[in-house]
């Protein structure tokens, strides 16, 4: 049986007894076939030639190096590598802590993650998006702003404080037992979270945590805050359509909504012909539109909805959204969850990210600000996605420092340009209205490398223009082209002559909800023979 078919026998056993416990998985891991298959998931990853203590990359991956791996795995001699530790500067000025494991290990890693996928996937809840299949940033986002069309109060905006690094081991084992009864593969999990890290030299022990950067580090995180996702739905019914009877509906019309439409209704049977008139044609058709324009004032119903509750987690971010629920609900229910969280999970919710804010004044979720913005004092105030000005400037500045290397050549400025910016008009092109902002971006990037060209040659701006602005052709990208830009011309190895362009067009609107349906299509596509 081919690997594919194996994985996909143990999302289906999983899907139809969500209770059942897995054992013999070990044995899965130490097959040949499922290792190189493993390799091949993460064969093209971007870290793939980033080596871990031992100093191999990918290069050194080969179907020998798997049968010594496995031989290894079944006479219970492997020992995974301390990972070595790196840091990443975050956009708040500080470090992230990143563990890079050696190739051997992350490809170990890889079958591990694909036999936990096929057995968590089935039971994941719907509200959790991150680092799984067919889901991603603009899914989450998705569910947030398009739940219900009906008003939002009050935001939770939650945040973990240092998740990664305070997941309990003892906890995380105790979890998996719920699952899976094969005690070798709990141990070989258990020896990755064991296993320590390098730092100046130094070996270190790892007590708690999983190191960011490693293969089946987001799938152990998901299993971790499955938990969470379980206790928000199930105690304060987030995601839930409350039920409404037709009586219910009744006593939450507006009886003056009604008054008028049956008006209207009379008006127009009168000048149907289907009753007697009481006036001249033209008094009953600005009656009509009178009425018809009250009624577009009036609200429909006189109470509000039943509350109701939307919780969306990406990774270790989430936020649940109120709706006609007071503050004093979301203060109570953020002490609730904070004490929970600690006496069940050992986490600490951040204070600084953790705050409550009503959606007039707006949230920013997975990069994205949302807020409510009221056209009509009648109507209720509709929410927007907008794109945050310390995106948009950080960009900028981002752009302007690549135009500081006056050493590097053209070509390879204006690739890392477009490269950058076409990457973030493409994630921020589900906002409202977000070309006003992209043109923005384009217009300091254009005078950004005129002055970079200034600089490199020592010329007028003037001259530079004359020399290296001309008109871009439809491409992919921009399919209309007939824009002036600037250009670079490079000889390829084949002796022809290429000219890139500067991107001088915006990524054209998209529409949020299509995006994460093409998301969720693309991802049931690929994993469809694994997963569903």
């Amino acid at each position: 049986m081919i690997v594919a078919h194996r994985i996909h026998r143990l999302a289906r056993l999983a899907k139809q007894n969500p209770d059942k416990r897995f054992d013999r998985l070990f044995r899965e891991i130490t097959q040949v076939d499922f290792l190189m298959f493993a390799y091949e998931q993460i064969e093209d990853n971007k870290g793939a030639y980033t080596p871990g203590v031992d100093g191999k990359t990918k290069q050194h991956w080969n179907p020998a190096e798997a049968e010594r791996v496995a031989a290894m795995l079944k006479d219970g001699t492997y020992t995974p590598y301390p990972v070595r530790r790196v840091y990443i500067p975050k956009k708040s000025g500080k470090l992230r802590p990143l563990g890079i494991p050696t190739f051997s290990d992350r490809v170990v890693q890889s079958a591990i993650k694909l036999v936990l996928e096929a057995i968590y996937e089935p039971v994941f809840l719907d509200c959790s998006h991150g680092f799984r299949p067919g889901r991603s940033c603009h899914t989450a986002l998705h569910a947030v702003y398009n739940y219900p069309k009906a008003r939002m109060d009050w935001v939770i905006e939650g945040d973990i404080e240092g998740f990664f690094d305070n997941v309990s081991h003892s906890i995380l084992l105790r979890l998996l037992e719920k699952r899976i009864s094969d005690d070798r593969f709990l141990k070989l999990i258990a020896k990755f979270l064991k296993a320590g890290y390098f730092e100046m030299d130094m070996w270190n022990p790892t007590k708690v945590g999983t190191p960011q950067g490693g293969i089946v580090s987001p799938v152990l995180a998901n299993i971790y805050l499955h938990e969470m996702d379980r206790y928000i739905e199930e105690t304060y019914g987030a995601n839930r359509q409350q039920p409404q009877t037709p009586q219910e509906k009744y006593a939450r019309t507006n009886p003056d909504y009604n008054r008028i439409g049956g008006q209207i209704q009379r008006i127009r049977e009168m000048l149907a012909g289907k009753q007697k008139p009481d006036g001249t044609d033209e008094e009953l058709r600005a009656r009509l539109w009178h009425l018809i324009a009250q009624r577009k004032q009036t609200p429909y119903l006189k109470e509000p909805i039943k509350p109701k509750l939307t919780y969306v987690r990406y990774a270790d971010d989430w936020v649940i959204v109120l709706r006609n629920l007071s503050k004093a609900r979301a203060e109570e229910m953020k002490e609730d969850l904070t004490r929970w969280l600690w006496e069940n999970l050992r986490l600490v919710l951040s204070p600084e990210k953790t705050t409550i804010t009503h959606i007039t004044d707006g949230f920013i979720f997975l990069g994205y600000k949302m807020v409510a913005r009221q056209r009509i004092p009648t109507q209720t105030p509709r929410v927007k996605l907008v794109i945050p000005y310390d995106s948009a400037r950080e960009t900028i500045q981002q752009v302007r420092d690549l135009c500081q290397r006056v050493q590097d050549d053209e070509v390879d400025i204006i690739r890392r340009i477009n490269a950058k910016l076409t990457g973030w008009m493409n994630y921020y092109a589900c906002a409202s209205a977000p070309a006003h902002v992209f043109q923005k971006v384009l217009h300091h990037t254009f005078w950004a490398y005129g002055c970079y060209l200034g600089r490199k040659h020592k010329m007028y701006l003037s001259q530079a223009a004359q020399r290296w602005i001309r008109r871009c052709p439809p491409q992919p990208s921009n399919p209309r082209g007939g824009q002036k830009t600037w250009c670079a011309t490079t000889t390829l190895q084949s002796g022809v002559e290429r000219t890139v362009f500067l991107v001088c067009a915006s990524v054209p609107r998209k529409s949020l909800h299509k995006l994460a349906r093409d998301i969720t299509d693309k991802g049931r596509l690929r994993y469809r023979g694994l997963y569903w």
